[in-house]
């Protein structure tokens, strides 16, 4: 792979890697801090590369998906270079993607060249093939290192933490120089050592650190090369944009970037009540008229009954016509559905009948023959044929009629039910029960006297059957005589039955009858042969059917048919409504058409300038006047868009600055953050800039002259506002600004550390002095100063006007230099004048207020380039100092007049002249020649950063903000505690001139240095606090450093150094020992997932035959370690007792066969459901969805700060929360562990009764706690001390803020930190007495019933590394369940 780099990250550009975790820099409260995040975009595209379209987005990932693809996962760390070396060999990268890596700072954040391909620190997945991936923990430079700062240790724990929990098996790289370092014997190493030193103490000093006389000494700063989008907004090539500029602050690093914003227009709303036509028109001229399309059609004919009444009969006659002749159409429309209506329903009446008809045709064909009286209602009207068009239109129009047409055909009256089954009941009783008789003529006659009686029973006027046959069987039965044998005997002769089987044969009846329909009866009514029945008993049967059937056709189907048949005035409400909302659709599609038509004819009265939309129109009420509601279109003119920007240092650098006065930090300036840029716009027409300034907590002041009104307007609020565009300083909505009334040409200054603002008139010789106090009140502290009377009653010119910082006090320079300060204390000029160079292109105070500083451009003769009257920088320097004060006349920026031909022509030489304020009056103490960073004088700013002084400045082509640390040293003695040192000179050193490849190791030259004497080959070389390994002492005079000393890029100044020994290398492998230390060893929730590790090292040796050898010493090595891990933790170590250790050799080692190469253990694969387990943070919506199912248990954990609330979570749940002795958990974070049955969400608070947090946000941290928690583990220390009185009074006192007690869930479980055994009685007691008086005090009201139903739990712990501090977790665990 060749060719120039566009892209600076490698990961993006190495195929097959993929990063999983990226170690970043973000905002905290006490500066930059360093975060371990999910690097999403990266994931993504691993995911979908495994399994396409299965990561949708952080919540919406398919783990089901996922899980399909396994990959078998192996750990890789150790020597950069050497796994630089391992991808080059693989053919995975090329020779030049190995150089950059191979670059001692490839990932170095903060100190890289501009546009420098790197990969930066984390955790990556390199995909060998299908089932294999190398996990890499690609480290920070010396984070392996036995001194390596703090923060790169740390860092360099958490990640192999997430190594390990990503893989089981892990290689190491080592070279042999990396063997050279490393410690094996480290017991012994300590008894040696124990011989030379006293002890562990640190020995510290008073030192007289300033006993030199007054001296001003610059230094190489910081530089912030800046992003792109700053780069932009600072273009040097934009002529009609004003330059950015620096921030005059006392406590900040900050800068202004200007960019024009086009013209455009703006529309904005406005209400009016009109009273007159005259008035109405006098605000429409001037402007183009536009009426809102959506506007209703009434509130536009009352805008042309007041504004245009002329014209109202040619724009509405048109829409009145339209709207009357649909007025006209609607009742039309109205009349033909009344028609409609009505020949529906002689077609539906037709259809009943015919209906009718068809199905009782025999009864209907007797009735239409005889029209009978008794059948009143005739269909003599109806049709029997029906046309087909129309059936189709019926039944469509009216889908049920087919149902409500069968449904009232069923016969449904009584008698006729009642007849039918006394029928078949007759029927059935003839033709099963009859018994055959003899032949004898008397016997026939009998039983055919008997069946005729059975007929009768149908002309019976008794219709209930059952009781009909009872009661004729009785009489009959009562009538026999002994003269007569009756009719009943004749019935027992022929009849089998007796009263007792009549309810059978009605059962079977009813049965029978429900199989059979009301047609098919009647048709075997008709069919039915009547035995030994004669003509008129049968007629008279049959009537009988008839007249009940003309009972029901009269009585029940004909009203049933008429409710059937739709009716209009049953409908016209329906109907009316639908035609009304047709209509009204009609009336607005006319209006739609005429409305523009109208619209425009009357625009066209006015239709010229800036747009005016009237939107609504409404009368006055008892006024005549008219109400609108209209748009006004406003041109905004081109406009100045000023962005604050606010650097931001790392905690790091922050806790180094403290501890050394000219570390060089890396402050940044975070985008992403807020708080960290703030945007507002000005016209520049109206407006313009005075002052800009930050005072402490990020308030800032900004002071815009009025160019309309002439007057100030002073803004000043704190820099908290997130909006997404830039605040037009002037809008309503923004604070109204501070108007004063000096003249045009005043001066304006600020004293940030006092909160004061000085205004000077020069015109008038008047000071006002004026304070901003804490809650940005605005209030005159002197007003009215006449300085006239301190210059012979003559107003002075005065040209330059600066508080001397940190002090009331306002220096006044005149434009022929000469200077006074005046005392607001006194209100004196104090008596001392000063004289400062006439030609100063500025003139300003340092933060400290000890230093006046003069920036002058003068012309130097190329003969003669420095001046005897200038004082250069003495040669005393301390032993971090860079840039010797001799250096200065030889640095590159001055003048060097052996390398300039002969001649006396003049060369431009930026000066700063140096006045102490402890000797005003005098001339100036020393003037320097200024570095070449400082190409032009117009950006200087003084600044502080901690407790250093520095020079910020601009380069605006090269888009970098750079500094020069300043060293203030006063004449009187000054003493600092320090640690002590046992040092000697060792020269200094710099770099060679032909060094320009910043990506290649630096060849450094000595000045009075004895390299071969003082500095092996291994050691460490540190200049400013970085620090470079010797990898080759050519001379005295020449050696050669790994990687670039930053500090040196652009200076050609001898610089002091000082040698550290060898840094050991131990941390290859202690890597695990300070990793166990810091988090659990064995899983306390859920012991299956106990693994046992397994550490493959692969060494780069030139003698492959030494590798059993090392093997061993690395076997005893880790027995060793792990033994001493045991004895000073006390944690449960199980898993480590089956640690797996090999080695190696690199040579050897191939990617594409390592499974076979490695002859461990199958790993075994893990899946994506793996990997989810172990790094779920920020992730939690999707993986709830994936765990579902499962129970979700949340403990969470409070407490004071660095009372080991994170180490506790992690030892219970198995989390990988950071933690420290410093406040490092800001906010909540949550982390998961999850089990076979449970998800466990661990969620670390941040410690209470913080400087940072408010007595509020503490109650709110504690409330939100409980709310969502099942357990809280609040860490105490050994006793209710008075802050922890507070928090529990606070406890409360948030009692009361919630009300709804159905949201509290959770139990309080008190851990009291560190007390011994024979103290946990004595300290239960302690606490539950305190308990009981808040209980009995507060009642019902009390927090523990109110918060906590779960209950309380007061938990003495054992001292820490107490074997029993860990067993006691279980306890915890057994509460949790």
């Amino acid at each position: 792979m060749s060719g120039n780099f566009e892209v600076t990250d490698l990961s993006n550009i190495i195929t097959g890697l993929y990063r999983l975790l990226d170690l970043c820099k973000d905002d905290g409260s006490n500066g930059r801090i360093d975060k371990i995040i999910i690097s999403t975009e990266s994931l993504k595209k691993l995911c979908n590369d495994l399994k396409p379209d299965s990561f949708k987005s952080i919540s919406n990932i398919d783990y089901a998906k996922l899980n399909h693809a396994e990959l078998k996962l192996i750990g890789c760390y150790g020597n950069h270079v050497l796994i630089a070396k391992l991808l080059l060999k693989n053919n995975i990268i090329g020779e030049q993607i190995y150089n950059y890596l191979t670059c001692s700072d490839s990932s170095s954040a903060g100190q890289i060249h501009e546009g420098k391909p790197i990969l930066r620190p984390g955790i990556y997945l390199l995909k060998v093939n299908i089932e294999l991936g190398l996990v890499i923990h690609w480290p920070e430079p010396g984070c392996y290192e036995e001194n390596a700062p703090s923060h790169k240790k740390k860092n360099m724990i958490n990640l192999h933490r997430y190594l390990t929990k990503l893989t089981e098996h892990q290689i190491c790289l080592i070279s042999e120089s990396d063997l050279e370092s490393f410690v094996w014997n480290a017991k012994e190493e300590e008894e040696d050592s124990d011989e030379e030193t006293e002890g562990t103490g640190v020995e510290f000093e008073v030192m007289k650190s300033q006993e030199e006389k007054e001296d001003f000494i610059p230094y190489p700063g910081f530089k912030v090369k800046l992003p792109s989008e700053i780069k932009r907004e600072i273009n040097a090539d934009n002529a009609d944009c004003p330059l950015p500029f620096i921030i005059e602050s006392t406590l900040y690093q900050a800068f202004v970037t200007v960019k024009k914003v086009r013209a455009k227009s703006k529309t904005n709303k406005h209400c009016k009540t009109i009273s007159s036509v005259s008035e109405f028109h006098k605000i429409i001229e001037g402007h183009t008229l536009l009426i809102a399309r959506e506007m209703q059609i009434d509130d536009l004919k009352k805008l042309i009954k007041f504004g245009f009444a002329k014209l109202e009969n040619d724009l509405l006659d048109p829409l009145n016509e339209a709207l009357a002749a649909e007025r006209t159409a609607l009742e039309k429309r109205k009349e033909n559905e009344r028609n409609i209506i009505s020949e529906d329903g002689k077609i539906i009446e037709n259809m009943f009948w015919n209906k009718l008809r068809e199905r009782y045709s025999a009864f209907e064909a007797f009735i239409s023959t005889n029209k009978t009286n008794s059948s009143y209602m005739q269909i003599d009207g109806i049709t029997e044929s029906q046309n087909e068009t129309d059936l189709k239109r019926i039944y469509k129009k009216y889908p049920n009629i087919k149902n409500k047409i069968n449904d009232s055909l069923k016969i449904t009256s009584e008698n006729w039910i009642e007849l039918k089954k006394l029928f078949e009941f007759i029927t059935q009783i003839i033709n099963t029960q009859v018994v055959e008789g003899s032949e004898i003529v008397q016997d026939k006659n009998d039983r055919d006297e008997a069946i005729k009686e059975l007929y009768n029973l149908l002309v019976d006027q008794q219709i209930d059957f059952y009781k009909q046959a009872t009661k004729y069987f009785e009489e009959k039965k009562k009538k026999k005589d002994a003269t007569n044998d009756s009719l009943w005997s004749k019935f027992k002769k022929f009849f089998t039955f007796d009263n007792s089987q009549i309810e059978t044969i009605i059962s079977s009846v009813e049965t029978k009858l429900k199989k059979k329909t009301d047609s098919q009866f009647i048709h075997d009514l008709h069919s039915y042969k009547f035995e030994n029945v004669d003509e008129i008993t049968k007629n008279h049967i049959t009537s009988r059917f008839l007249d009940a059937y003309q009972e029901w056709r009269n009585e029940i189907f004909y009203p049933n048919m008429k409710k059937c048949i739709p009716k209009y005035s049953e409908q016209t409400k329906e109907i009316n409504s639908r035609l009304e909302e047709e209509s009204k659709t009609y009336q607005k599609q006319i209006k739609d058409s005429k409305f523009p038509r109208i619209c425009e004819m009357i625009e066209k009265q006015y239709s010229d300038g800036p747009k005016f939309k009237i939107e609504r129109a409404q009368d006055v009420s008892n006024d005549g006047g008219l109400y609108i509601t209209y748009y006004l279109e406003e041109i905004q003119p081109e406009q100045l868009q000023y962005t604050i920007y606010n650097t931001s240092l790392d905690q790091n650098d922050i806790l180094s600055l403290r501890q050394d006065g000219l570390h060089v930090s890396n402050p940044a300036v975070n985008m992403s953050h807020h708080k960290n840029w703030f945007s507002f716009l000005i016209n520049p027409q109206t407006y313009e800039i005075r002052k800009i300034s930050l005072f402490e907590n990020n308030k800032y002041f900004i002071a815009l002259w009025n160019i309309n009104q002439k007057w100030l307007e002073i803004y000043s609020e704190t820099l908290k506002r997130t909006l997404n565009n830039p605040i037009q300083l002037e809008e309503s909505i923004y604070p109204k600004p501070k108007i004063l009334h000096p003249e045009e040409q005043c001066l304006i200054t600020v004293n940030e550390p006092k909160g004061m603002i000085g205004i000077y008139q020069t015109k008038k010789g008047v000071l006002d002095v004026y304070v901003i106090d804490e809650n940005q009140q605005f209030y005159k502290r002197a007003g009215g100063v006449q300085i006239c009377a301190w210059y012979g009653n003559i107003i002075p010119d005065i040209k330059f006007l600066f508080f001397i910082k940190d002090k009331e006090e306002i220096c006044f320079v005149q434009t022929d230099g000469q200077a006074r300060i005046f005392n607001l204390v006194t209100n004196q000029f104090l008596p001392a004048t000063a004289d400062f160079p006439v030609n100063a292109s500025d003139i300003v105070c340092t933060p400290d207020g000890s230093c006046i500083v003069a920036f002058v451009e003068e012309n130097v003769s190329g003969e003669n380039p420095t001046d005897e009257n200038i004082l250069h920088m003495s040669n005393e320097q301390d032993n971090e100092s860079v840039m010797s004060i001799s250096d200065t006349a030889s640095n590159s920026d001055t003048v060097d007049s052996t390398n300039e031909p002969s001649g006396t022509h003049d060369l431009p030489v930026k000066r700063a002249y140096i006045y102490f304020c402890s000797g005003f009056g005098r001339p100036a103490s020393k003037v320097i020649n200024l570095p070449t960073i400082i190409s032009t004088l117009e950006f200087n700013q003084f600044s502080c950063m901690e407790n250093q002084i520095h020079l910020t400045t601009f380069d605006i082509h090269a888009g970098i903000f750079q500094s020069l640390i300043i060293r203030i040293t006063h004449e009187k003695t000054q003493y600092s505690f320090q640690q002590k040192f046992n040092k000697r000179s060792l020269g200094k050193v710099k770099a060679i001139k032909n060094f320009l490849n910043f990506s290649q190791d630096m060849e450094l030259e000595g000045n009075d240095t004895s390299f071969m004497h003082d500095i092996k080959k291994g050691e460490n070389l540190v200049i400013m606090g970085e620090k470079r390994v010797v990898l080759k002492v050519y001379s005295d005079k020449k050696l050669k450093v790994s990687g670039t000393f930053q500090c040196m890029i652009g200076i050609d100044s001898w610089m002091e150094f000082r040698i550290e020994p060898q840094t050991k290398l131990n941390g290859y492998i202690n890597a695990y020992k300070l990793m166990f230390e810091k988090y659990p060893i064995d899983n306390i929730i859920d012991p299956d997932q106990n693994r046992t590790l397994n550490l493959q090292i692969a060494l780069d040796l030139k003698d492959n035959e030494k590798i059993s050898n090392y093997e061993n010493k690395f076997q005893d090595y880790v027995d060793d370690m792990f033994e001493e891990l045991k004895r000073s933790t006390n944690k449960p170590a199980n898993s480590i007792k089956r640690f797996g250790l090999s080695c190696l050799s690199f040579s050897d080692f191939d990617l594409e066969d390592l499974n076979d190469q490695l002859k461990l253990p199958d790993p075994g694969a893990l899946s994506v459901d793996g990997i989810a387990q172990n790094i779920s943070f920020g992730w939690y919506e999707g993986i709830f969805k994936y765990f579902g199912d499962r129970l979700v248990k949340v403990v969470s954990s409070m407490g004071e700060q660095s009372c080991g609330k994170s180490y506790m979570l992690n030892h219970l749940i198995g989390t990988t929360f950071d933690g420290s002795a410093m406040r490092c958990t800001e906010g909540v974070w949550m982390s998961l562990a999850i089990t076979k049955k449970c998800v466990y969400v661990a969620l670390d608070f941040e410690g209470l009764k913080s400087l940072e947090r408010s007595p509020q946000e503490d109650t709110f941290l504690t409330l939100f706690n409980t709310v969502i928690s099942n357990l809280i583990l609040f860490k105490n220390q050994f006793a209710v001390n008075r802050d922890m009185s507070t928090m529990f009074q606070r406890f409360q006192d948030g009692a009361t803020l919630l009300n709804d007690e159905k949201i509290f869930q959770a139990k309080l479980c008190i851990i009291i930190k560190d007390v011994p055994k024979q103290d946990r009685d004595g300290i239960v007691s302690e606490f539950s007495l305190r308990f009981r008086t808040m209980v009995m005090q507060e009642g019902e009201n009390n927090f523990i019933t109110k918060m906590y139903p779960g209950g309380l739990n007061i938990n003495p712990w054992p001292m820490f590394n107490n074997s029993e501090w860990f067993k006691s977790l279980r306890d915890i665990k057994k509460m949790l369940d």
